[in-house]
Order: structure tokens, then sequence, then C-alpha cells
């Protein structure tokens, strides 16, 4: 009887660690895992120039955003506000080698006056040199929304840059990222 518990137990032990354990994959949220530090769930935030230097932006505890260099542009949870000086980003670093399944969510929501120009948005896995999505928001055209998929390989990063055109005047905007892989 006693044999059969000690076994009956080892195998509950089994089941629940495998439970625990991580099945691959999974879902990844710029919104559901922004964090106050980078490379939390595969997120950091950086600023710069994807295709030649970026520097990984500054978390201030006071405001709860990432701050860039200029000091004018921040990425805040779903809210980001570039600078005209240099491309804020989120870059997702994937976890495995697979196929991601990508989806962006854009809306421009501060008040475009005049000499309002926009905000370019894209999305590059191969540091700048293509683009896997790119749009532009600006007079009518206020909201964007992409599904895709890419083939990635571990480690790869999949960066999300937000881009002042020649004013960063009314560039304030939502963005929503998933990957899934």
């Amino acid at each position: 009887m006693k044999k059969w518990l000690a076994v009956v137990l080892a195998c509950i032990a089994c089941l629940a660690l495998a439970g625990c354990a991580k099945s691959g994959g999974g879902t990844y949220s710029n919104i559901r895992d922004y964090a106050n530090r980078n490379g939390y769930n595969n997120w950091s935030y950086k600023c710069g120039d994807v295709a030649d230097v970026t520097t990984e932006m500054v978390y201030s505890y006071f405001s709860g955003k990432y701050l860039d260099f200029t000091g004018q542009g921040y990425i805040q949870k779903d809210i980001w506000q570039p600078a005209v000086d240099g491309e804020i980003m989120a870059v997702f670093t994937c976890p495995e080698r697979g196929e991601a399944s990508v989806f962006v969510s854009l809306e421009l929501v501060s008040l475009q006056e005049t000499g309002s120009d926009g905000v370019a948005f894209y999305v590059t896995a191969d540091c700048g040199n293509s683009y896997l999505y790119n749009v532009t928001l600006r007079g009518e055209e206020l909201t964007a929304e992409q599904s895709f998929t890419v083939d990635v390989e571990k480690g790869q990063e999949i960066c999300f840059v937000l881009s002042a055109l020649t004013s960063n005047s009314g560039d304030k905007t939502r963005v929503d990222i998933r990957v899934e892989i």
C-alpha cells in the first residue's frame, strides 16, 4: 500500500511539474508585458536609428515612461511619442525558432493641427534593411491595423519603430502589438 501511494504521489508530482513547464510558444503583448525593465518577457525599448545606431531607452520611475536621449520621445505602455531627432522602438527578441504571427494596431491620438505631418511606423526583422510592414498616419488616415507572419530564429529581434517625420507636433500614437510564436 505504501509503494502504491508513493507511485501515485510521484505521478501527481510529475503531472504538476509538466503543467508548469513552458509548452513552447506563447503570445506576447507590448501592453500586457510592459514593465519597468528592459528585456522583461522578451521586450526592450530603444531609440536612435534602427539601421545605424540604437541605444536603450531609460525608464523613469517618476513618469512610468521609457525616455529617449532627446527627452522629447517616450514609450509609456501603449502611448508612444516620437522625437524629431531619433526613432523610438519596442524590440521583441524571439524566444525560439518558428513562425511568428504579428498583429499591429495603431491610432494617432493627438489633435492634428496645421504643421502636424503625422508619423511613420514600420516593422523590420533585419536591422532596417527591409520592411515587414510600414504605414504613415496623417491627415484623414489616423488608424491602421495589420496582421502578418514571419519566419524567425531564436534570438532574432523584430523592431517596431515609430518615427516623427519633420515635426513631432500631434504625434502621440496608441500602439498595440501582439506576437505569437
